[in-house]
């Protein structure tokens, strides 16, 4: 680290570099495409699993985008409808945020906070919906969102059942339980 340092590299500056070009061939390659696109079903295919009381989000990790944010996009999709809606302040998410949701949790303290940072903008949009499936991306992937209290005696999984699933892919391959 010293060495980085006294070189005065910038190692953020080499990541966005680096996964710009590997963005860039992956869109070139023609195999890579035909793959992606086979594997991934779009909203229809999902929403044809789905019962009347269930959801399908998909938090994916966006940024940093030419303003250098990052920010986090929900796409809810439902049996009749699809939403979406973004999660602004990713850098946050990712470290303030989060070290405040791991210390709270790691010394049991009540946490009135992480609720409204990390799930109520979703929350919001799943009206009456009882069963979610989840598929998460970054900072998401290190929480877990049925400990987030929503207030002083209510916790998210008091509300709904949760099913995170490594892809949405996941319910157009098998039936569901």
């Amino acid at each position: 680290k010293e060495e980085i340092e006294d070189q005065g590299v910038n190692l953020d500056s080499i990541d966005r570099v680096a996964n710009m070009l590997e963005k860039s061939l992956s869109e070139r390659s023609g195999l890579f495409t035909a793959a992606y696109q086979s594997n991934n079903p779009d909203a229809r295919e999902i929403q044809a699993q789905l019962k009347s009381d269930e959801a399908a989000v998909e938090i994916i990790r966006v940024g940093p985008s030419i303003n250098n944010e990052l920010s986090y996009l929900a796409i809810i999709i439902q049996p009749d409808d699809l939403k979406q809606v973004l999660i602004s302040d990713g850098a946050g998410l990712e470290h303030e945020k989060f070290k405040l949701y791991r210390n709270l949790i790691k010394f049991k303290r009540h946490d009135s906070q992480s609720y409204g940072n990390y799930w109520q903008p979703v929350d919001e949009l799943l009206g009456q919906i009882e069963k979610i499936y989840l598929s998460l991306d970054g900072v998401y992937n290190q929480i877990c969102l049925s400990s987030l209290a929503i207030d002083e005696k209510t916790y998210l999984s008091d509300h709904r059942h949760y099913t995170v699933l490594p892809s949405l892919r996941d319910l157009t391959r098998a039936t569901k339980a």
